[in-house]
């Protein structure tokens, strides 16, 4: 063991073990109690009869409401929310507010305003020449493309015989006043203007719906306000051929008569790479899928998915007989409502098993959500339908006829990943419910008589029978900490009698706790809502362990029905997230937002929030900032965000003002003057902020504390450089002395790593200046005083990712004149071996040229030679790439790197003479933790890296600052030669990866 490597296996131990004691500290902080007050708040215990509810009538032959978010009530999705760069099907945006109401697409002047109604407190105001839009598409299918889009929309194909009777009328109603306008495809009509609200009806003709493949689209015009938007079609009468569409033979079971046993959902749709988006692919589902009389469309149950974090769920409907002799359309619709889903889905597969194109999901999400076909969220009864075309025949490349089809309802969660660079993403980790009703399969549009004359059996026609409880709604409440409510609503289909509800509340590793609401007599026919207090003291933060709901109806103290849920409350009681956490003298003062996961309930109780800034070592307060009412705080912040993305940079850096959550939300700026400013190769972050909520009496209800950040000073500049070489034992020297490099590119969402931002980072240098363009090389060393990592070779030959195999005469003298001129002084490597590229390793002339090149520009410049390897796209040429001294080396966050045990030894074989060097190159995600890419940066290094230089990014880029001052200051002492102490590793047997 040389004394460079026993120097970095001191460190790994000393690495491994905190990081082992950080994590046992973290497990048992969880099993915390979070919140002060007593449980089960008996004051919110209520019931009442509600006289003026009007139950939603159907018309018999036309569809239920399609309308995604029909009173504009659903504020599930933050557009603006900060994504991850690569990530395209993550759960980014969700489980959040932006203040906007979701899946309408709105244009101009357009805002929320209050109402209250039966269905909700607010209505969407639209400003003259401003509009809102939804759009339904009918038989179409989509196929193909990337996570950057271009796929094909293609027409399922229709029979000509069949498109006249294929078409059905729509329809739409919207309450409406101050003059706005409905429009349904080509009709419309217009409310009066003034404040009294209007019905507006329209129906759009089933002559003037368009082609079967076209949508059909429902616009709100403004001047006006708008609520409670209902859209339908007329079903066709072709039959049902689904049995027991309405779940009403089955039992509670996870065995429902007519379907299949859950399944796995795995699919996927266009995405970059999958590991990005937390997928759970190989972990099997956990929540139930059962019949649930509590809560049915119609009759006296439907089909429960409880969709835990990371389930992917389906099932499948028993096979359909259609013996088609030609391809035909089939048709599938259901009547689905939701609590906190990620997503639903339609899906439909033939006798074989194979899937049927169709509309997809989701579209890939990249910068913004709220592309999902069906809508997510929480949600009352929706009717959701799609189109299916029978399978593509490999042989004609058209549509076959199928002999039946198995029709899919899929379900899935939130993902769980709470990890962020700093803090949490608590918003992920949660439990979705999904109820099903109603479900029904047609071909269209063949009649009742063609399908017998087929031999298809058709099942006689379900009348659901009515519920004791009819019309039901359940809201679980906030599920924050503090005090919540449980609320059921119900129409009695029964006897009268008293009725109450009771909760069970239990949370993993607690007591159980019982509340009820208060009893009432409630006459056959009459609404009736109860309302059950429950307490959340503890949080649920393991994906794995769900708390639950035990739910009971009784009348005159007798069950009548009742039911399991599950839940998951936020991870942590604050989500702090502090702009930056290595902070320089004068980027003063740093910009915090807090979302407070406190329930309205226990809000009300809060007096003063007190936030305070101390030394996270001793508790020493440095300052403090106090809020007296957190209802005014939040509407201030609110109206104090900025209007423009733009206008949220902080010292040309992001803050979180643009992205933030805007659920209970306060962003303040905190003073650091109180700091002490660490040297720039010493940075201890060494500060951290404590919100506390108390009540009249000054007790402490819950409180929480952010991550540490501290500040540090600036890099000193860097010298010009004189010699890079490599060390026998493979350290990079830089003038002579060993230095760690550290670099960055590319951009991830908030921030590109422009070579101004590098240089306020304080590191080395650029990673890759990739189109050989000297001069600006030049220019960044006399302005910004920072080093090219990896310089291309002059002109465009290379290209940004390719290998250059030889230069043209104009390029050679370009670089002769250009080191002839003292252009090297910020060069540290030269990159001729390309990043995701390589040479044909097989052909002998291109090689021949490539190492001829290299010989030439290695003799010019002095400097060592650099490829950029970077997984399949040459990774697997490894062993045959030996032109070069250094490799940069790509890496997704998958573990330490091997390049001391694959390419050094290769290298070592191959040039005995010459040693090699290796750098980490991370490609990072926003949210990618802070102490894991610490931890994973010191390991490589253990390893033999000399450096990290990252593309993309995490999160907060000051994060590489931070990392760069603490490789600064460990250069000498890991790159001594100095005989080394001796070293053992306790507990024998600790595993030094971290997954």
């Amino acid at each position: 063991m040389s004394n460079r490597t026993q120097v970095l296996c001191t460190l790994a131990a000393v690495t491994v073990t905190l990081l082992a004691c950080s994590l046992d500290c973290n497990m048992a902080i969880a099993s915390e109690t979070v919140f002060n007050g007593s449980s089960g708040n008996v004051s919110l215990a209520a019931a009442r009869i509600d006289r003026q509810y009007k139950a939603w009538q159907p018309e018999t032959g036309w569809s239920g409401n399609m309308v995604k978010n029909p009173g504009f009530e659903e504020d599930f999705i933050n557009t603006n929310a900060e994504g991850h760069v690569l990530s395209f099907k993550g759960d980014w945006f969700y489980n959040q507010k932006d203040l906007r109401p979701d899946y309408w697409q709105l244009n101009g002047d357009a805002k929320l305003i209050e109402r209250i109604s039966q269905d909700g407190k607010h209505a969407l105001q639209l400003g003259a020449n401003s509009s809102a839009t939804q759009s339904y598409p009918r038989a179409s299918s989509q196929h193909g493309g990337g996570a950057w889009g271009g796929g094909e929309t293609r027409p399922i194909p229709v029979r000509d015989g069949d498109r006249p009777g294929f078409n059905q009328p729509w329809k739409a109603t919207v309450r409406c006043r101050g003059g706005g306008t409905l429009q349904l495809g080509s009709v419309q009509a217009t409310a009066p203007a003034g404040n009294q609200w209007h019905v507006l009806a329209v129906e759009l003709p089933a002559a003037e719906v368009g082609g079967p493949e076209q949508s059909v689209a429902v616009t709100l015009k403004g001047p006006g306000s708008f609520d409670d938007v209902v859209i339908q079609t007329r079903l066709h009468d072709t039959p049902n051929l689904l049995p027991d569409p309405s779940f009403e033979h089955g039992k509670k079971s996870d065995d429902i008569d007519g379907w299949s046993k859950q399944q796995k959902f795995r699919a996927i749709g266009p995405t970059y790479y999958v590991w990005t988006d937390w997928n759970h692919a190989f972990r099997p589902n956990r929540g139930p899928v059962q019949l649930d009389d509590m809560i049915a469309h119609s009759g006296k149950q439907s089909l429960r998915f409880d969709v835990y974090p990371g389930d992917e769920k389906f099932v499948e409907s028993n096979l359909i007989q259609l013996n088609q002799t030609t391809p035909g359309v089939i048709e599938v619709s259901a009547f689905v409502r939701a609590d906190r889903i990620m997503l639903i889905d339609i899906r439909c597969v033939d006798e074989e098993g194979v899937w049927m194109p169709a509309q997809r999901p989701r579209a890939p999400e990249y910068s913004g959500g709220g592309s999902f076909l069906y809508g997510n969220g929480t949600f009352g009864w929706r009717w959701v339908r799609k189109f299916f075309a029978t399978p593509i025949d490999p042989d004609t490349g058209q549509p076959r006829s199928v002999k039946g089809v198995r029709a899919r309802l899929c379900a899935r969660g939130f993902n769980a990943h709470t990890l962020d660079d700093s803090g949490t993403r608590p918003q992920s980790l949660q439990v979705g419910t999904v109820w099903w009703d109603d479900v029904r399969v047609t071909e269209r549009p063949a009649s009742a008589d063609q399908l017998r004359a087929r031999g298809v059996t058709i099942p006689a026609p379900v009348q659901p029978s009515p519920d004791l409880a009819t019309d039901a709604k359940l809201d679980f409440g906030q599920r924050r900490v503090g005090d919540n409510t449980l609320t059921y609503q119900f129409t009695n289909g029964g006897e009268a009698g008293n009725y109450q509800l009771r909760l069970t509340t239990t949370f993993p590793g607690s007591e159980s706790v019982d509340t009820a609401s208060k009893s009432i007599h409630v006459a056959p026919g009459q609404r009736a809502v109860l309302t059950a207090p429950y307490t959340v003291h503890h949080l649920t933060v393991d994906l794995e362990k769900q708390a639950t709901f035990r739910v009971a109806l009784l009348r005159d103290d007798n069950l009548i029905t009742g039911a399991h849920y599950a839940f998951n409350t936020w991870p942590v009681v604050v989500d702090f997230d502090v702009a930056r956490s290595y902070n320089l003298p004068q980027e003063n003062p740093v910009t915090v937002s807090m979302n407070l996961g406190v329930s309205d309930e226990t809000l009300s109780k809060v007096t003063e929030l007190e936030m305070q800034l101390k030394l996270a070592a001793t508790g020493e307060v440095l300052s403090s900032q106090t809020w007296d009412d957190p209802r005014a705080a939040f509407q201030s912040t609110i109206a104090d965000l900025p209007t423009e993305k733009e206008q949220s940079y902080e010292f040309n850096l992001p803050s979180p003002q643009w992205w933030v959550d805007r659920n209970n939300l306060i962003v303040t700026q905190v003073d650091l003057s109180p700091l002490k400013v660490w040297p720039h190769d010493y940075p201890v972050r060494d500060t951290v902020l404590v919100l506390r909520g108390l009540d009249a009496g000054g007790n402490e209800l819950f409180t929480d504390q952010s991550d540490p950040f501290c500040r540090m000073d600036q890099r000193p500049a860097l010298p010009p450089i004189e010699s890079v070489s490599i060390r026998e034992d493979g350290a990079l020297l830089i003038n002579g002395e060993p230095k760690f490099i550290t670099g960055a590119t590319h951009q991830q969402q908030r921030i590109t790593h422009t070579p101004e931002i590098i240089a306020q980072l304080g590191l080395t240098g650029h990673r890759l200046w990739n189109v050989g363009d000297l001069a600006s090389i030049q220019d960044a060393w006399n302005t910004l005083n920072i080093y090219a990592l990896q310089a291309k070779p002059p002109g465009d030959s290379g290209g940004g990712t390719r290998p250059n195999v030889e230069l043209t005469s104009a390029e050679q003298e370009a670089l002769v004149q250009f080191v002839e001129g003292g252009g090297l002084k910020n060069i540290v490597t030269i990159q001729t071996g390309g990043w995701e590229g390589t040479i044909d390793v097989e052909n002998a002339e291109e090689v021949s040229k490539h190492r001829a090149m290299n010989e030439w520009i290695a003799e010019l410049t002095g400097r060592p030679l650099a490829i950029s390897t970077s997984g399949a796209y040459n990774a697997w040429w490894l062993s045959k790439l030996v032109w070069y001294d250094i490799n940069h080396a790509e890496t997704e966050m998958w573990g330490p790197m091997d390049f001391n045990v694959i390419w050094t030894p290769y290298m070592k074989r191959a040039r005995p003479d010459r040693p090699t060097a290796w750098a980490y190159l991370p490609q990072l995600y926003e949210n990618h933790p802070y102490e894991r890419l610490r931890f994973e940066t010191y390991e490589n290094i253990v390893r033999g890296s000399v450096g990290t230089s990252m593309i993309q990014g995490i999160g907060d880029p000051t994060f590489n600052r931070g990392l760069a001052g603490e490789l600064r200051g460990l250069e000498a002492p890991l790159n001594s030669t100095d005989p080394a102490p001796q070293v053992s590793i306790e507990p024998a047997g600790l595993s030094h990866k971290v997954t």
